[in-house]
């Protein structure tokens, strides 16, 4: 096992499944102690099942990470659900729901580790998830697109308001093989259009995984308020 990250405290949120399982075992296999959150249940490791958009069980479940690994130095958080179908067709509730597990959930968890960063006397390192989406935008994905724009606004404002001892990052991957996308359930057409890249594939979860962990690493400590695409080339900034 590797000892780069060895002694590091992180904490991932939507750390169930998709890319933040494969953050969560990357950090592990490193060396990092991990705690994961996630609305499912998870049965390895120290975990906590949480619903990101409930105040007081984000901010229990923070604070009880926070007190089983000694502190928090990066906070990667992942957590996220996807809505498809066009405006027309869409209950406001179905929306919504997007926008409070995608925007609000990011901002409760967010909120909650500055919170116990600042406590301890410590910096650290935020990790939030956008998406290619949230700059190109895409028909019948207006909640998803708004809800990730949304956190990509939240980068620049926290990484201004905390710096310069937490610095706040982003990804933005592109269409990643997670069972979020469900790929090889998707109509051929669908296909096309994810893999229609410079690389001409989608990502694997442990290739935004590795982006997430330079995030956290020294590599990037003049980095903050950036979002960082991993999309096979999709979006160019």
């Amino acid at each position: 096992m590797s000892t780069e990250f060895k002694g590091l405290k992180v904490v991932v949120s939507g750390a169930a499944s998709g890319i933040g399982l494969a953050t969560a075992e990357l950090f592990e296999k490193k060396g990092a102690r991990v705690a994961r959150l996630d609305f499912a249940p998870i049965e390895t490791g120290l975990s906590f099942q949480v619903d990101v958009t409930d105040e007081i069980q984000v901010a229990e479940a923070i604070a009880a990470a926070d007190n089983e690994l000694g502190g928090i130095d990066v906070m990667v958080n992942s957590a996220a659900i996807f809505l498809y179908g066009p405006l027309l067709e869409t209950p406001v509730a179905e929306a919504r729901r997007v926008l409070d597990v995608n925007l609000i959930g990011t901002f409760l968890v967010t909120r909650e580790t500055v919170r116990v960063m600042k406590s301890r006397g410590k910096g650290g390192k935020i990790i939030l998830f956008s998406s290619e989406l949230a700059q190109l935008g895409r028909e019948h994905h207006a909640a998803y697109c708004a809800s990730k724009a949304g956190v990509s606004a939240m980068v620049r404002c926290w990484a201004k308001e905390f710096g310069p001892d937490i610095l706040v990052n982003a990804v933005a991957p592109g269409p990643t093989d997670t069972p979020l996308l469900d790929y090889e359930n998707l109509p051929e057409h669908w296909k096309r259009l994810e893999s229609s890249n410079p690389l001409g594939r989608i990502g694997q979860p442990k290739e935004i995984a590795e982006a997430v962990l330079f995030l956290a690493g020294p590599g990037s400590n003049f980095m903050t308020g950036q979002v960082l695409g991993v999309n096979g080339g999709a979006s160019m900034v």
